[in-house]
C-alpha cells in the first residue's frame, strides 16, 4: 500500500522527477533561425522592467476590467524591445535550448518561469492596449505570437514545458476571447490567427507523448545509470530526500532497498510509463481517459511498486489539459476560420455584455445628476417626467444607444466579469442593469407622453432584448431585476392600448423583441437555481471550512433540495456576513450601496431580518453543522418560488396584450 504523506501532488511531483527551475539565464545560443537564441536575447532585457513593473502587467493581465492606465501604457512601450524580440522567436520554425538531458535531474531550464509570468502578461498587456486602440492588425500579431510561443514550449520535450506551454496558450485564448467579445477583430485579423494555430498538432499540441517518453528515460534510465552500484537504491533514496526538501519523508522500505528490489522497482517504473504512454498516444480519447484512472488507482494500491506508489503524479489531470487544449485550438480555428471567410461579422461573435457594462459605466458616472432621480422616479405611479430629468433624458440619448446596440448583439456572458463558480447575493453589475432598465422604462413612458411612439416602441424593445439576454445569466437577483423589469413594460403597453398609440408595424416589431425572452425559462430561474445549487457548496465552504472537505456529498445533497427562495435567504447570509467583517468588502454606504439600490427587489426589512439570525446560525456552520441550513425559519426573500410560478404566466400576459393591443386602435 501506498505509505501515509508520501505521494506528491501535482504539480510538486512534476518538479520533483524533472530538472529544477533555477533562474540562472542558459549560454546564448547561436544560430538565428533556432527559436531559443530569440528567447535568451528577450529573457537578457528583462531588466529593462522593474518586479514592481512586472507585477503591474501580471495583475492587469490576469483582470483588465477597464481601460490600461497611463502608466501600464509607458510599460508596455518599454518593453517594446522584448516584444520585438519575442515576435521574432516566435517565427522561427523550432526551439531547441540545446538540453543535455545525460544531467538527469541536474538539468536547468530557467526559460519556462520568466515566460510564463513575466514575458507572456507584457504581450497580453500590449494586445489589450492595441485593443483599445483600435488597432486589431496589431492586437492579432502579439496574439499569434503568444500562440506560436505556447507551441515552442513543447520543444522542450520536458512536461513542465508542455504544461507551461498549455499555460501560456489559456492566456492567450483569455485575450482573444476579449478581442472577440468586443467585436474587434477584422477577416484580415482573423486569418493571421488562423494561420497561428494550424502550426499546433491537432492531437497533441504541447508535444506531451515526447515530453513524458523523456520523463520516461530520466525515472528509469538516468536514475539506473546514476545509481548502479550495490548500495543504488539507498544512494537513490538519500538523493531524492535530499532534493525534497526539509521534513521530507520517504516509505522506511525504500530507505533500504537492495540491488535487487531496486532493480525491480525500475522494471516496474519502466513497464508503468509505457502504459501512461500508450493512454496519451490512444486515439480513442475516452479510452485514453479511462486507462488513465485505471493505472492511478493500481498505482495508488501499490501495484506498480513502491517508487511508483510514492512518484508518480495526475498523470489524468495532465491528459484533461491536453484534452481541453485540442478541443479549444478545433473550436477557435472553427470560429476564425469562419471570420476570415466573411461567414462570421465580427459583430456576431461579440458579447452583449460589454456594452451593456460600458453603458452602465457611463451612467454611474459622479458627474451624472440624473442617476438619483432615475432611481427616485416612481414608475408604479404613472406620474409625468419632471421637466430637468425630462431634459437629462434627452442628453442621456448616447447611454441609451450604447444599450440598444448591445441588445442587438447575440450573444451575453458576464463571467467575464464574476466568476460563475462563486455565487455572489448581488453580483457587481447587477445594480446597474437595475438602473438602465429604469432609465428605459423612464424614457419609455416620457416618449409616449409626447407622442413619439416610435422612440417608445423602441426603447420598449431594448427592455425586452436586454431581458432575453438577462435571461441566460446565472444570479438569482438578476431573474428577480429581469422579471421585474418586464412586468413594467406589461404596466406601459397597458397604457397604449387604452390609449390606441401603436400600429400593427409597433406591434409586430414589439412581439419580435419579446420573442428573445425564453418561453422555457422566462428571466431564467430555473438555470439561477441549478446554478446556486452547483456552487454554493463550494461558496460555504470558503467562509467555513468546517464544511468543506473530502466528503461534501451530504452538504450537497441538502443543498440540492432547497428553493429559490432558500438559496437566495443563505446568499444574502453570506452578504450579511461580509458586510459584518467576515469577509473583506469594500466599504459601501448610501445611494451606492448595492442593496439600497435594490431595495425594491429584496427590501430592508427582508435584510434586516437575516442579520438579526446570523449570531445563532454562523457558530454552527462554523462547527460543520450545516443542518440549521434547513431548520432555520427564514423571510421569504424576493420571492421566488412565487416569482417563478407567475413567470410563465406573465410572458403569455405580455404575448396576449400584444395581440389585443390595436383592437379598435390605429392600424397602417
Amino acid at each position: 500500500m501506498r505509505a501515509q504523506n508520501h505521494n506528491l501532488s501535482w504539480p510538486a511531483a512534476v518538479l520533483l522527477l524533472l530538472p529544477v527551475l533555477v533562474a540562472i539565464a542558459s549560454p546564448a545560443l547561436a544560430d538565428n533561425r533556432n527559436a531559443a537564441t530569440w528567447y535568451n536575447r528577450a529573457l537578457g532585457e528583462l531588466d529593462r522592467l522593474s518586479d514592481e513593473q512586472w507585477q503591474m502587467l501580471k495583475d492587469y493581465a490576469a483582470d483588465p476590467s477597464g481601460p490600461p492606465t497611463p502608466e501600464l501604457r509607458m510599460i508596455a512601450a518599454r518593453g517594446g524591445v522584448i516584444i520585438n524580440l519575442l515576435r521574432d522567436a516566435s517565427t522561427r520554425q523550432y526551439s531547441d535550448y540545446g538540453f543535455d538531458f545525460d544531467v538527469g535531474f541536474e538539468l536547468q531550464i530557467p526559460h519556462v518561469q520568466p515566460l510564463l509570468w513575466k514575458l507572456t502578461p507584457l504581450v497580453q498587456v500590449d494586445t489589450l492596449i492595441r485593443l483599445q486602440d483600435g488597432d486589431s492588425g496589431g492586437a492579432a500579431d502579439r496574439l499569434a505570437t503568444l500562440y506560436r510561443m505556447s507551441e515552442h514550449l513543447g520543444d522542450d520535450h520536458i512536461p513542465i514545458s508542455s504544461i507551461v506551454g498549455d499555460a501560456v496558450f489559456k492566456r492567450a485564448q483569455n485575450t482573444l476571447q476579449t478581442a472577440l467579445d468586443r467585436g474587434a477583430l477584422n477577416a484580415a485579423d482573423a486569418n493571421a490567427l488562423v494561420h497561428a494555430l494550424s502550426g499546433f498538432d491537432s492531437r497533441d499540441p504541447f508535444n506531451m507523448v515526447e515530453a513524458l517518453a523523456m520523463e520516461k528515460w530520466v525515472s528509469v534510465d538516468w536514475i539506473g545509470e546514476q545509481f548502479s552500484g550495490e548500495e543504488g537504491g539507498e544512494e537513490f533514496a538519500q538523493y531524492m530526500l535530499s532534493i525534497m526538501g526539509e521534513g521530507a519523508q520517504l516509505p522506511e522500505a525504500m530507505l533500504h532497498m537492495d540491488r535487487e528490489m531496486f532493480d525491480a522497482e525500475l522494471v516496474q517504473m519502466d513497464s508503468f510509463m509505457d502504459e501512461v504512454i500508450g493512454a496519451f498516444a490512444m486515439e480513442d480519447t475516452e479510452a485514453g481517459r479511462a486507462r488513465l484512472k485505471q493505472l492511478e488507482a493500481e498505482a495508488a494500491g501499490g501495484e506498480h511498486g513502491m517508487m511508483v506508489a510514492v512518484f508518480s503524479w495526475e498523470y489524468a489531470r495532465v491528459f484533461e489539459l491536453m484534452v481541453a487544449a485540442r478541443e479549444a485550438i478545433a473550436a477557435q480555428l472553427a470560429m476564425l476560420e469562419q471570420l476570415a471567410s466573411g461567414q462570421l461579422k465580427p459583430i456576431e461573435a461579440a458579447n452583449a455584455a460589454l456594452w451593456y457594462l460600458r453603458g452602465i459605466a457611463a451612467l454611474e458616472k459622479p458627474e451624472e445628476p440624473a442617476l438619483k432621480a432615475i432611481r427616485d422616479f416612481d414608475l408604479e405611479a404613472g406620474g409625468k417626467v419632471p421637466e430637468d430629468l425630462a431634459a437629462s433624458l434627452t442628453e442621456m440619448q448616447p447611454i441609451i444607444d450604447t444599450f440598444r446596440e448591445g441588445s442587438l448583439i447575440k450573444r451575453c456572458d458576464f463571467s467575464v466579469v464574476r466568476d460563475p463558480k462563486r455565487p455572489e447575493l448581488v453580483p457587481v453589475y447587477a445594480p446597474g442593469l437595475h438602473d438602465a432598465l429604469r432609465l428605459l422604462l423612464i424614457d419609455t413612458a416620457h416618449r409616449l407622453a409626447c407622442g413619439q411612439t416610435e422612440a417608445a416602441v423602441d426603447r420598449l424593445n431594448i427592455c425586452h432584448r436586454m431581458i432575453g439576454h438577462l435571461s441566460g445569466d446565472d444570479p438569482i437577483i438578476v431573474s428577480l431585476i429581469a422579471h421585474r423589469a418586464f412586468v413594467r413594460t406589461l404596466a406601459i403597453l397597458g397604457g397604449t392600448r387604452s390609449q390606441n398609440a401603436l400600429t400593427d408595424e409597433h406591434r409586430r416589431a414589439l412581439e419580435t423583441a419579446m420573442l428573445r425572452i425564453p418561453r422555457k425559462d422566462p428571466f431564467g430561474y430555473v438555470i439561477s437555481v441549478v446554478a446556486a445549487r452547483e456552487h454554493l457548496p463550494g461558496r460555504l465552504g470558503e467562509v467555513f471550512p468546517a464544511l468543506s472537505g473530502d466528503d461534501e456529498a451530504p452538504l450537497r445533497e441538502q443543498i440540492a433540495r432547497w428553493s429559490g427562495d432558500r438559496l437566495l435567504y443563505v446568499l444574502a447570509m453570506l452578504d450579511a456576513m461580509a458586510r459584518a467583517g467576515r469577509e473583506k468588502v469594500p466599504d459601501q454606504s448610501g445611494d451606492d450601496d448595492p442593496l439600497r439600490r435594490l431595495a425594491d427587489i429584496i427590501t430592508p426589512a427582508e435584510l434586516a431580518k437575516i442579520g438579526d439570525q446570523i449570531p445563532m446560525i454562523a457558530p454552527a456552520l462554523a462547527q460543520g453543522d450545516h443542518a440549521i441550513l434547513n431548520e432555520v425559519q427564514f423571510p421569504p426573500l424576493g420571492r421566488v418560488v412565487e416569482n417563478m410560478r407567475r413567470a410563465r404566466a406573465d410572458l403569455r400576459r405580455g404575448a396576449d396584450l400584444l395581440r389585443s393591443v390595436n383592437e379598435g386602435g390605429v392600424s397602417e
